[in-house]
């Protein structure tokens, strides 16, 4: 088409497509809220009506002309002024609905990765609560076993060997005396409060350095059962450096019940009680592994835990009862009278072995002493 009389443009409709046009590039700004768009498309729209309403002698005439020559009015129903105004509120719904559907998606991918954040957090702090939970119950380093190795749990049996381990079995042997079930104590409830505290007190000594190589076993009732020794991949042998470290784990495992006494003794002081240890301590060969696999538990087996726990059975209430093959360590390591010294307790029957001879070790960390236990 040609020029019109009268216009200055060739084609009137392109006010109105430009006017769309720049409503629609609003749409790209995404962080704008919709309806702060939608107002300002409808005051667009208001300041177009107005030109079309007041300045409209331009549209009138090329409009008119256009519906003339093209029948406008007989394929859509709309009169030339209207048409314009009709077109641009669809434009306006059109892309108004376009942009309330971009907001929507903006909106639900903001939730879902906030949702996927915060799982993945809650994800996080679940293994980690797991994995300070499973080092509770199994060592550090067969967890990593197990981690690197996860069927492992359900497949495979772990175990291993050690020539040498250091073994000590510490119960309260009056801790029996002091547990009851009234109404004063809610039935054996706050009893069991003070035995946790003090098992929580003694496990606080394994976060000590000189202690990081002790491994704790588990608990019976109230008696605490440790070991030192427990190297996982190192096979003993009779080198000089395997004999260092049975002296090393003997002496090790003797500082740490030491420990234990001094600790019982704190909480005696503050919580005016009574209580008094009674360890045994062997060495000799162990095998360490994992039993069970939906509840796995870590513990050690061989003739040197039983000949421990009947140390510790046929002990001196107050004192640390040893074997004669864990004194003779002793005896080999130099300056160890600084600590301690040995006293031979004798020959004492011991329940599937006969007559053994022990050593009781003398410490300022000793209770006074009680009767003596025979098993």
């Amino acid at each position: 088409s040609g020029q019109f009389e009268g216009a200055n443009c060739p084609y009137v409709w392109s006010h109105t497509i430009c006017v769309i046009l720049s409503l629609t590039n609003v749409s790209i700004f995404i962080t704008i809220n919709l309806w702060l768009k939608f107002l300002l498309r409808i005051i667009s729209l208001i300041g177009f009506w107005l030109i079309l309403s007041n300045d409209c002698s331009l549209y009138q005439t090329i409009t008119a002309k256009i519906v003339r020559e093209n029948q406008w009015s007989n394929r859509f129903g709309f009169d030339p002024i209207s048409s314009h105004l009709y077109y641009m509120i669809m434009a306006v719904v059109i892309v108004t609905i376009i942009d309330r559907q971009i907001e929507y998606v903006i909106r639900l991918d903001f939730k879902l990765r906030k949702r996927l954040r915060k799982e993945k957090e809650e994800a996080q702090i679940m293994s980690e609560i797991n994995d300070i939970l499973l080092k509770n119950i199994l060592p550090s380093y067969v967890v990593q076993k197990y981690l690197d190795n996860r069927s492992m749990f359900t497949n495979q049996i772990y175990s291993e060997t050690y020539e040498f381990c250091a073994v000590t079995f510490a119960s309260i042997p009056n801790f029996s005396d002091f547990y009851s079930e009234n109404e004063l104590n809610d039935n054996g409830l706050k009893c069991l409060q003070v035995l946790n505290e003090i098992i929580c007190d003694f496990d606080q000594l394994l976060s000590y350095d000189r202690f990081r190589k002790i491994e704790k076993i588990k608990t019976i009732g109230s008696t605490y059962m440790a070991a030192a020794g427990l190297q996982p991949g190192r096979a003993s042998d009779e080198n000089n450096e395997s004999r260092i470290d049975e002296r090393k784990h003997t002496m090790n495992i003797i500082h740490f019940v030491m420990a234990l006494m001094e600790t019982l003794k704190r909480i005696n002081k503050d919580g005016l009680q009574d209580f008094k240890l009674r360890v045994g301590i062997a060495v000799g060969p162990v095998i360490a592994g994992i039993v069970g696999a939906s509840k796995p538990q870590y513990d050690i087996w061989g003739d040197t835990v039983n000949v421990a726990s009947r140390m510790e059975s046929t002990g001196v209430i107050g004192r640390i009862q040893l074997t004669q093959e864990t004194a003779k360590i002793i005896l080999q390591v130099q300056g160890y009278t600084k600590y301690f010294t040995l006293e031979p307790r004798g020959s004492i029957k011991v329940k599937g072995k006969g007559s053994l001879q022990t050593y009781l070790v003398k410490s300022r960390f000793d209770f006074e002493e009680t009767e003596i236990t025979h098993v």
